[in-house]
């Protein structure tokens, strides 16, 4: 029997090369995500799996990366999903904000509650991190979602 909903779950260290195939499916950065694995939410339709989001904890604040969903999965609400999820998990974590950076998508994460800000504005300790410092161009926009007020 074959199911049509995709179902999340949290991904393990066995769902590291399906992961990292859709990353690389998505021309999305793969550093870091070995280390991280056990923080990213994953979405398995049967047996393959068609989305993932992925959270690095630095401190009080968190880094969303990797948020990819399979070209066949798109438009139907799976990203939102797995970005509502890593946001949930980052607020039972005690995380005060949680930003990400992108090239493609600021729209897409504006109507998830992301603001658009400066580089300049990130905390030192998410700005060090290998995403913001190597991995993403500096056109990419930094955006941030609060998730605690001070």
């Amino acid at each position: 029997m074959t199911s049509s909903t995709p179902q999340l779950a949290h991904a393990t260290h066995a769902d590291l090369p399906a992961v990292l195939a859709l990353l690389r499916q998505s021309d999305l950065l793969e550093t870091g995500v070995s280390e991280a694995i056990e923080r990213f939410q994953m979405a398995r339709l049967d047996s393959q799996v068609v989305g993932c989001a992925g959270l690095e904890i630095y401190a009080e604040a968190g880094l969303l990366r990797s948020v990819a969903v399979e070209p066949s999965a798109r438009n139907a609400g799976l990203g939102a999903a797995l970005v509502r999820t890593v946001v949930a998990t980052a607020r039972e974590a005690g995380l005060r904000e949680l930003y990400l950076l992108t090239t493609t998508a600021p729209g897409f994460f504006e109507r998830l509650g992301f603001a658009r800000v400066e580089r300049c504005d990130v905390p030192a300790v998410v700005a060090d991190s290998w995403e913001f410092r190597v991995g993403c161009p500096q056109s990419a926009q930094a955006m941030r979602l609060t998730l605690q007020e001070t």
